[in-house]
């Protein structure tokens, strides 16, 4: 049992550094990123990556961290994009949120670690999904008179109306 525990100590110790080491990278992506919106050049070079150039979808750098994190991580596959793309989201809410490059690291831990940013995240996302939503129900048009509403069923499935 003795040798078991000792195991268990050295992958306590392994997962503990392996955290570490990624709450650094994020800080390290964080700058890496605000480096590349300020330079035009630097920003060419990146979209002409080969990781880059075979993507059918590329969105805008200066929108998200996404294109850069597949370059970082040297994502070759979904599952790589997948999990550059949550890296990506983090990069993003923390410069959203202003924290200092220097500082992203802690400001990740002292949150809770990585699901915790993607918590919120995720529902800072929401939030301006629904603002967009909201302003796009302001806009001034209105439903054609008699129109149905999406939310209201036809309560004979059978029957059409028209």
């Amino acid at each position: 049992m003795a040798f078991a525990q000792k195991v268990a100590a050295e992958y306590k110790e392994l997962e503990a550094g392996y955290r570490k080491k990624l709450y650094n990278f994020i800080g390290r992506a964080l700058t890496s990123y605000r480096k590349f919106l300020r330079g035009k050049i630097a920003r060419k070079a990146l979209l002409s990556q080969d990781i880059i150039t075979g993507l059918r979808e590329k969105p805008q750098l200066e929108k998200t961290s996404r294109l850069l994190l597949y370059f970082l991580t040297d994502a070759q596959n979904e599952a790589d994009r997948n999990t550059a793309g949550k890296y990506a989201r983090i990069v993003d809410y923390l410069h959203k949120e202003r924290v200092a490059n220097a500082d992203a690291a802690d400001y990740v831990r002292g949150a809770g670690g990585i699901d915790e940013i993607l918590k919120k995240a995720r529902g800072s996302e929401a939030l301006k999904a629904a603002h967009q939503t909201r302003q796009e129900g302001t806009s001034g048009l209105r439903p054609r008179r008699g129109a149905r509403r999406s939310s209201q069923r036809c309560p004979d499935p059978k029957r059409h109306h028209g």
